[in-house]
Formats: structure tokens, sequence, C-alpha cells
């Protein structure tokens, strides 16, 4: 469907149904609490119009969203040869800024490296940057089908982060803003 391996793609999508049912299932909590809460407002109006008392407080607090680690800055080096992506703020390259966020990066820039030396660049935009929703997950699919093993920005999202750990792809947050170069020196 994306160009993955059948078995990349049947994990990943599992995994996604996972989190879809997660997400269904605290907003089926989230639901019943707030019926609750109107149910006890009803009464309350009802006998603040019977008695004319003040109207309590309420009592419904909001269920807490599931959270989900997030990529954490690391020291780790890469030794060898790898093909990593860097979210970067356009299309220049080594000279280019990384990204603050991996998801709505207008572009990718894709190192190839062999024995701690840059062998190749290529730089591929992002097209669903800009798209309302889910960007994270679908730019997780643009860069597994270059086949990179290490992505590189300055944070990744709940989805993205589980998308790339479902296909395998490191994650490595760095400061955004510093150049492509540097922030791929910093890891060979």
């Amino acid at each position: 469907m994306w160009g993955l391996p059948p078995e990349q793609e049947l994990k990943f999508l599992e995994r996604l149904k996972r989190r879809i049912e997660l997400d269904i299932k605290h907003a089926r909590e989230e639901l019943s609490l707030v019926n609750e809460f109107i149910e006890e407002l009803k009464k309350e109006v009802e006998r603040m119009y019977r008695f004319q008392q003040p109207i309590s407080p309420p009592r419904y607090r909001p269920v807490t969203p599931p959270q989900f680690p997030q990529a954490q800055p690391t020291t780790e080096k890469i030794s060898g040869s790898a093909k990593i992506a860097v979210a970067t703020l356009g299309p220049n390259g080594l000279d280019d800024q990384v990204s603050q966020a991996f998801g709505r990066a207008p572009y990718f820039t894709i190192v190839t490296i062999e024995n701690g030396e840059i062998k190749d660049v290529e730089v591929v935009e992002n097209i669903h940057a800009g798209g309302p929703s889910g960007v994270g997950i679908a730019a997780v699919q643009l860069i597994a089908s270059k086949g990179v093993s290490y992505v590189i920005a300055g944070r990744f999202g709940p989805n993205a982060s589980a998308a790339l750990s479902s296909m395998g792809i490191k994650s490595i947050t760095v400061t955004p803003g510093i150049s492509v170069r540097d922030a791929i020196k910093s890891i060979i």
C-alpha cells in the first residue's frame, strides 16, 4: 500500500489499530463523564428553580489523555554505513537548517554515511507537511520508502514516534536551527 514490505506494513497497521482503539476507549470514558455531569447539572437547575438555591460547583473532571514517550536527545554515535533523514526547513542539503517539527518539516535531507563519511545527499520534499492531520505518520512512510534507518529533527509527535518505532527507524533529537552538516557530525 505504501511501498513497504508487507511485514512492516502489517506491524505498522496493527500498532495504529491499537492506538486508535485506545483513543476510542478514552473518548468513551470522557463522553460518559460528560453525560454524568449534564445529568447532575439538570438536577441542580431543577432544584434551584424549585427552592431558589444556588447551583453547586461542577464535579466533572476531564479525563487526562494518555501520554506517549517523546524522543529524547541522544548521545548515540553511528558507525559503519547508514542512511539518515534530517527534517529541514528548505531544499539546501547539508547547508540547510534542522526543522523544529518532524511531520510538518517542508523537506527531508537524506544523507548516506559510509565509514563515518558523507557519501551522498538527496533532498526530498515532504508533500504531506501541509495536511490537516496524520502528517507525522505520512512523513514516516515517506522516509521509510527511502530506506533510512535514522531520522533527525527538533522534536517528534507521539504518532510519528510510534510509527518510527514500529518501522525500526531510530529517532534522534537535536537543537532546531542547527545546520544539517553539524547535526550529522554530532552523531558520526
